[in-house]
This record gives C-alpha cells, structure tokens and sequence, in this order.
C-alpha cells in the first residue's frame, strides 16, 4: 500500500504543477483543521483496494481542494461505484 500511495501522490502533485502552470487556482496547503489540503474523491485506500491504476487517482477530476476539517470527516467512507465509472469512466485501469 505504501508503494501505491506514494506513485499516487506523484501523479497528484504533477497535475498540482500542471495546474499552476496553466495559472489555474491553486491554494498553500497546511495541515490544520481551517487549512486548505488536497482530497481525492476516490480515497487512496479504496482505488488500491479495487485495484485502480494510482496515476487515475492523482487526475484532476479526482482531486478537490477542501478545509483539513471537511477532509479529516470523509476519510473512511468509500465512493459509490456510480461516482467512480464518473470519475474514471470505462478507462478505469482495474488491474
């Protein structure tokens, strides 16, 4: 797990950088509770579980800005398979 959770952050903070150099909206990061972080809809441990391909993860429409307060309350609730085939689509890279 710890092997996939690190090439999903790589995939995560190139389109961080992708994003900022195309100067799209992009906040500083902290880790208290009014501090924005990066929240991937589909949680790490779910794709990993589901075998999802980590670089899918780390995609700019798995990826959300929101408060450490909201990301610390949706940790352990996994996403529907319906909000997945979203986020994916058919290319889901279920290995």
């Amino acid at each position: 797990y710890r092997k996939y959770l690190g090439k999903v952050r790589q995939a995560t903070y190139r389109t961080i950088k992708e994003m900022k150099s195309n100067n799209e909206w992009v906040p500083k990061f902290g880790k208290y509770k009014d501090d924005y972080q990066i929240d991937h809809i589909i949680p790490c441990r779910q794709g990993f579980n589901l075998g999802i391909d980590p670089s899918l993860l780390g995609r700019r429409n798995n990826i959300q800005f929101i408060t450490g307060e909201e990301n610390r309350k949706k940790w352990h609730i996994y996403q529907s398979n319906e909000v997945i085939k979203s986020i994916i689509g058919d290319d889901n890279g279920v290995q």
